[in-house]
């Protein structure tokens, strides 16, 4: 094939750089966050190779596509720059993942109380900022480029992907524990007024909890 074959869509593409749809990364990117809320070990080329999906995706050309000039708007009116039709569909896929790994995990608390549900609440919640900040150093390049420039622009309801998973946490863990969670503090305070010795370590790890989740 003649290279005038490829350069005869120099103006969807003049450079020439490699589209990439999200369907082509998400099975394996998906695969690989799976991997990090288990709380596996991840050798670094692996994470280089998740931070290179995202990389990728982000710098592909399909906002080439997309109208790029000041008239473009949103259904709300605002102009949607053309890093927008990358950003935002792989944003909203991170968004469903953890909401649908959070909406599971409750599965597993919904029937403990008294210290059970402390310790369940606490090691989970541990376990998830952990992996949620592996999961932010995947995404730098979304959080650096697309998150703060939506941010920039005043769109609401967008996050760095670390804030973002505490936001859903928040929302899908924290409020439907929240009464549970509660009462057993609760009950240890009074244990230890009536002279009991209490596992004081719970109550100031969710005492921390909580002040995170105020997000």
């Amino acid at each position: 094939m003649s290279r005038s074959s490829g350069s005869g869509r120099g103006g969807q593409n003049p450079h020439g750089l490699k589209q990439i749809g999200l369907d082509q990364i998400w099975d394996d990117l998906r695969s690989g966050i799976q991997h990090v809320y288990t709380r596996q070990s991840m050798a670094k080329s692996r994470f280089m190779e998740l931070y290179t999906h995202v990389y990728n995706y982000c710098t592909s050309v399909h906002q080439s596509q997309q109208p790029r000039s000041s008239s473009a708007k949103s259904k709300k009116g605002q102009s949607m720059g053309g890093a927008q039709f990358v950003g935002l569909e792989l944003y909203k896929r991170l968004r469903d993942f953890l909401k649908n790994y959070l909406v599971n995990l409750l599965k597993d608390g919904t029937e403990l109380m008294d210290e059970s549900v402390l310790t369940f609440y606490t090691k989970q919640w541990e376990d998830y900022q952990f992996s949620s900040k592996v999961l932010n150093g995947v995404c730098a390049y979304l959080n650096r480029h697309w998150v703060r420039r939506e941010c920039d622009e005043g769109r609401k309801g967008i996050y760095e992907i670390y804030s973002l998973a505490l936001v859903t946490w928040r929302d899908n863990l924290f409020k439907p524990l929240n009464k549970q969670v509660t009462g057993a503090v609760l009950k240890l305070i009074e244990r230890e007024r009536n002279g009991e010795t209490i596992n004081t370590r719970l109550i100031r790890e969710i005492g921390r909890a909580s002040c995170r989740e105020r997000v």
